[in-house]
């Protein structure tokens, strides 16, 4: 991972765990968002539109966005988004 995805991980986590309000320690980057860790999809999708205002450069489309479940899809796609950016 290269530290611009570990800073976007961490801060989906952080995120995350204030959603649940539990420690960050606690929240698992491969657990389903809302199947396992009981987030309801409206609040998931707040989360990625918070992502969008904290990170204007993106914009998620609804096709992407139902793949992506547990913390690592969106870190993922984030990491490739910038990717692409940063090739422009």
């Amino acid at each position: 991972m290269t530290e611009v995805e570990v800073k976007i991980l961490s801060e989906l986590r952080a995120r995350v765990a204030m959603r649940m309000n539990v420690g960050v320690q606690v929240v698992p980057v491969d657990t389903d968002l809302v199947g396992g860790m009981g987030l309801s999809s409206i609040e998931t999708l707040e989360l990625l539109l918070e992502l969008e205002e904290k990170f204007p450069a993106l914009n998620f489309e609804m096709a992407e966005t139902a793949d992506l479940r547990t913390l690592r899809d969106i870190d993922r796609w984030l990491a490739g988004t910038r990717r692409r950016t940063d090739q422009r």
